[in-house]
């Protein structure tokens, strides 16, 4: 009782900080940050993608209606260069460009992996648009190699790494990122989708089925319709032989697992894929409380 009133007291005179304190120690679970944004967005919060000149290690509140993923939740992309670009926050530097972004936090582990993690998550889109900085990859690979070649045979100022301002131009004669890629790839590399969510178009639609957060209240063997996206999928085969396949819907409100029982597999399976926005029609199974 004690715990729930602290936390309650938090949330009400604390919202921003409270949500972000909560995204951090749930970080290893992707629903619950699902749900935890979904929750932000009731209360006037938004939560956007990593941001190399905000972001630090944890979800980072940056005023009182935006929080930022950190750069931790960042797949593919190595703990030395989060930490040296936290180092040079702390440290109050502040990336002016994307090449004195690129000499501050460059390690010798900084590379081609590293560079599309950030590109494809957001962290760089002050910087230019996804799809310049990615078509950009080997233009910026060649300028760390030619910057920090110079400083190693001593040719850096007397004040450390001597910046070639001007030398780094990005790609502009590639197409701009569609909405779909950036999603696509935030999806990829941070596990959901922040940017928009592919099922804003849907909502009226959404609205006439049963709400996945209402799973748990549904009696046992009622029918119901939902709609969502296919976030997970898996398919596998019975004793029998016969194939069959367990996907997680993912709608506006919370997830729930839907099994594809062999009778209906082949009629089920040109619909059965990641991504894939579709409409189920089932029966809630209630099996020891799940």
């Amino acid at each position: 009782a004690l715990v729930g009133y602290q936390t309650a007291y938090m949330k009400a005179n604390y919202p921003v900080e409270f949500m972000a304190a909560v995204m951090t120690s749930e970080s290893n679970d992707e629903e619950k940050i699902y749900a935890a944004v979904e929750e932000c967005k009731k209360i006037g919060v938004s939560v956007l993608p990593p941001d190399v000149t905000e972001s630090y290690g944890d979800f980072t509140v940056i005023d009182e209606h935006t929080i930022r993923f950190g750069l931790r939740a960042i797949k593919n992309l190595g703990s030395d260069v989060v930490r040296k670009i936290i180092d040079s926050h702390k440290s109050g530097v502040v990336f002016e460009s994307l090449e004195h972004f690129l000499t501050e936090s460059y390690t010798k582990s900084f590379n081609k992996r590293s560079w599309e993690a950030l590109a494809k998550s957001g962290a760089l889109d002050r910087f230019g648009d996804r799809g310049q900085l990615l078509a950009s990859t080997e233009h910026v690979l060649d300028f760390l190699r030619d910057q920090f070649k110079q400083d190693n045979v001593g040719q850096s100022s007397l004040f450390g790494a001597s910046l070639q301002v001007g030398k780094l131009k990005l790609k502009t004669d590639v197409p701009l990122a569609t909405m779909e890629e950036k999603l696509g790839w935030e999806k990829e590399h941070l596990g959901l989708f922040v940017s928009a969510h592919p099922l804003d178009s849907y909502r009226d639609v959404l609205k006439g089925f049963t709400p996945l957060s209402n799973m748990p209240s549904i009696n046992d063997g009622q029918n119901v319709t939902v709609g969502g996206i296919i976030c997970k999928y898996k398919r596998t085969i019975t004793k029998k032989n016969d194939p069959m396949a367990f996907f997680t819907l993912q709608d506006l409100t919370g997830t729930t697992e839907v099994l594809v029982f062999p009778k209906i597999m082949l009629q089920a399976l040109p619909f059965l894929d990641l991504d894939r926005i579709v409409q189920v029609k089932g029966r809630v199974s209630d099996k020891d409380g799940e």
